[in-house]
């Protein structure tokens, strides 16, 4: 009885102590996390541009992943900048957009011939669009503040991925298993070029789905909406 109940409270603990040194180093983990998702999509790029007819054959691997790191900083870097400014915009006009929203709803209970109107607090209560602008915005600053480090990562693992194959072959001493691990990593690869081509999908259908919407409905800054439901999209975890 005492061997479950001690093998419980250890992993109980373990658990604790797991989460709370998460918790306090998330300023280091979440530059990390997003590191990793840009260097994959960095390699995915390079290989791409090694494969492409006629001049594929010609690019060296140290000068495709340099243009695939440039691209990808270039377009996150143009992309922050259109999301701050449109953000500021809308936070100016928050209680205008607030109140666009609640006449669009009471048109909507008009129509559907409902007794009672129908406004945004109904559908999301203690929403405030001005609370979660300044949300969006705090979590930009955090993500700027973090650009340099997330840089930092990135180029660590580029200039570490040339000896990487080295150091995961030193780590066994028969050649089988060498292969054999060579061969999961190819297949995890394989699986996250699936999963992300469908969750890259589902998120540009998303968004335009969502400024489809905002634009038919005339509300403005529908190109925005439209880009933060395509992010939410790919971020937000789902089961293959």
């Amino acid at each position: 009885m005492r061997q479950p109940l001690i093998k419980f409270t250890a992993s109980l603990f373990l658990l604790v102590v797991i989460g709370w040194l998460l918790f306090i180093g998330r300023s280091l983990i979440i530059p990390l996390i997003i590191a990793l998702v840009l260097w994959y999509i960095i390699n995915s790029m390079s290989s791409a541009l090694r494969h492409l007819p006629v001049i594929g054959t010609y690019l060296p691997r140290p000068l495709t992943i340099l243009l695939a790191l440039f691209a990808i900083f270039y377009v996150v870097g143009i992309l922050f900048n259109i999301v701050s400014v449109n953000l500021q915009q809308l936070a100016f006009d928050a209680p205008t957009y607030q109140g666009r929203l609640d006449e669009l709803l009471l048109k909507l209970a008009n129509q559907l011939n409902m007794e009672k109107p129908l406004q945004l607090s109904d559908i999301l209560p203690n929403f405030s669009l001005s609370a979660a602008l300044s949300t969006g915005a705090s979590v930009l600053t955090s993500l700027a503040g973090s650009s340099s480090l997330v840089f930092i990562y990135v180029l660590f693992m580029i200039f570490e991925a040339a000896t990487f194959d080295k150091k995961l072959a030193a780590l066994f001493e028969d050649s089988d298993r060498v292969q054999l691990a060579f061969a999961i990593r190819g297949e995890i690869g394989r699986r996250m070029r699936h999963y992300m081509g469908i969750k890259t999908g589902v998120s540009i259908i998303t968004g335009f789905l969502t400024y489809a919407i905002t634009s038919w409905a005339g509300l403005p800054y529908a190109a925005l909406f439209g880009f933060i439901a395509s992010c939410s999209t790919t971020s937000r975890p789902s089961v293959l």
